[in-house]
């Protein structure tokens, strides 16, 4: 990106920064009776445009390839920095379709991508086409591991690889807490492969993963089920030092992955409100220390 364009486009950032909502509109949105009532008062928000019948799911998701486009179309060279970190959206979408073709069909198999998909896509589906496992977490690590090894040496940011090399890590930890098998570990981050196939953090955690920084977020007294609130943080408390920078890449991916937490909160209250939950139970499952 030339001077202009990243002067232009931390600007546009500030300006959707003053949009983005923080506790009092998630505290608001929460006590909703129903998920008919949450859904009209978005109707009155950015997100209002986008919702249609298939509700907030796919209102969220159109808001996030629209702004994602817009970023993207000015970023030049550093737009495949977003490409990476779009990564994760995109498995979850591809996830998503090929459950609702298993639902129509009866059998789980992959699905071709348009020509136009990022690279890491059209590797990762590539790679898929050949594997025997296409459990969502095999499907995402082909999604991850394409964005890895396409994108990551290209990155100009040491800032930004710093954060995906530490979000690969954290996404491993936390995969090492809840299960042990191997073979089912991102590649890009700082620690190998290797060492989460032998590693078993639920017994322990090793003095090499205590050295890392966000680790340093987890207290000894901890239970495992508070990790990933703790570690959210951690990464929130990264996105508002990077959104700080005057211009360059680093606020505008910033702010993208700041835009995505907003949308799995906004996920998380239709989803209990569907399910009837209290307004503060709701709130407890929410992250938005990134505001």
């Amino acid at each position: 990106m030339t001077l202009n364009r990243q002067l232009y486009l931390t600007g546009k950032i500030r300006v959707y920064e003053t949009q983005l909502f923080g506790r009092g509109e998630f505290s608001r949105f929460t006590e909703n009776k129903n998920t008919q009532a949450f859904l009209r008062e978005l109707k009155d928000t950015r997100y209002g445009r986008h919702l249609k019948d298939d509700g907030l799911e796919g209102a969220a998701s159109r808001y996030i390839k629209k702004m994602y486009l817009e970023l993207n179309k000015d970023m030049g060279a550093d737009a495949i920095i977003l490409d990476a970190f779009m990564t994760s959206h995109r498995a979850a979408e591809y996830i998503g379709l090929l459950k609702k073709r298993a639902a129509e069909t009866g059998e789980k198999r992959i699905v071709s991508v348009p020509s136009d998909s990022p690279a890491a896509v059209k590797k990762a589906v590539k790679k898929l086409g050949s594997s025997e496992d296409l459990s969502d977490r095999e499907i995402e690590k082909a999604f991850m591991d394409a964005a890895s090894q396409l994108y990551l040496n290209k990155f100009s940011s040491p800032k930004l690889k710093q954060l995906w090399r530490d979000h690969i890590d954290i996404k491993n930890f936390l995969n090492n807490i809840r299960h042990t098998r191997p073979g089912l570990y991102f590649e890009g981050g700082h620690i190998d492969l290797s060492f989460w196939d032998y590693s078993d953090c639920r017994r322990e955690i090793p003095a090499k993963l205590r050295a890392r920084a966000f680790m340093k977020a987890v207290s000894s007294d901890d239970s495992p089920e508070n990790y990933e609130r703790r570690l959210e943080d951690w990464m929130a408390g990264r996105l508002r030092e990077l959104r700080k920078i005057t211009f360059g890449p680093e606020p505008v991916c910033a702010f993208f992955l700041t835009l995505i937490t907003e949308a799995r909160n906004l996920a998380a209250v239709y989803t209990g409100l569907q399910m009837g939950l209290a307004a503060r139970d709701i709130r407890e499952n929410l992250f938005y220390s990134y505001v």
